[in-house]
């Protein structure tokens, strides 16, 4: 295996056990955004769940099943990563008090 089917492999199950642990965590309502009035914007657990789940999965899984060995696989790795971040910001602003 490759460093990077490694890295996207570590990805893909970080992706599945930050969705595990988000919802087990996270309210019903799902604060997504902040305003610069300190207004919020909220979304319904599963929509706020799912959009980082997919930022962070399919590229992943996409570059652990791409039988491609000559394509470059960073960008997509970068995307999930990216994917990943939004999932530990969304906890902790929603689970801190």
């Amino acid at each position: 295996m490759k460093k990077q089917k490694i890295l996207a492999l570590i990805l893909l199950l970080s992706a599945v056990a930050l969705t595990v642990v988000s919802f087990l965590l996270l309210p019903d309502t799902v604060i997504t955004q902040f305003g610069s009035k300190g207004n919020v914007t909220t979304l319904a657990k599963p929509l706020a769940i799912a959009m980082p789940a997919l930022l962070s999965a399919v590229p992943a899984g996409f570059t652990l099943f791409n039988r491609d060995e000559a394509e470059n696989k960073t960008k997509p790795l970068l995307v999930s990563v990216i994917g990943i971040a939004v999932f530990i910001v969304m906890l902790v602003v929603n689970t801190v008090a």
